[in-house]
């Protein structure tokens, strides 16, 4: 999975990488967040630098927010899948126990 990660990760280019963190940068949803009433689950990387402070800030503004971290860096999904998988089975199957 690492090998992968690295050659995919690898084909972009740095000034494209550049031009989308200036849009995201000047995104604030926070307000439209808030609106959420649905239960979420947001999942970050433990080590993440990229993204974490972004994640942990979505905490504060969705009302029912289950947050759940990662081993690794940005990208959890691809650098630990079994228990990315594992949290979000869990998270899913939650639903069916609160069902009426």
């Amino acid at each position: 999975m690492r090998d992968f990660f690295v050659k995919e990760a690898g084909w972009a280019h740095h000034y494209s990488v550049l031009a989308r963190i200036k849009i995201i940068l000047r995104l604030d949803i926070c307000e439209q967040v808030e609106s959420i009433q649905q239960r979420t689950l947001v999942v970050y990387g433990e080590h993440d630098n990229f993204t974490k402070h972004g994640s942990l800030e979505l905490l504060e503004h969705l009302p029912r927010a289950e947050p759940h971290a990662l081993p690794g860096g940005h990208l959890p999904h691809l650098t630990s899948p079994k228990p990315f998988s594992e949290a979000l089975l869990a998270f899913l199957a939650s639903f069916a126990e609160v069902a009426p």
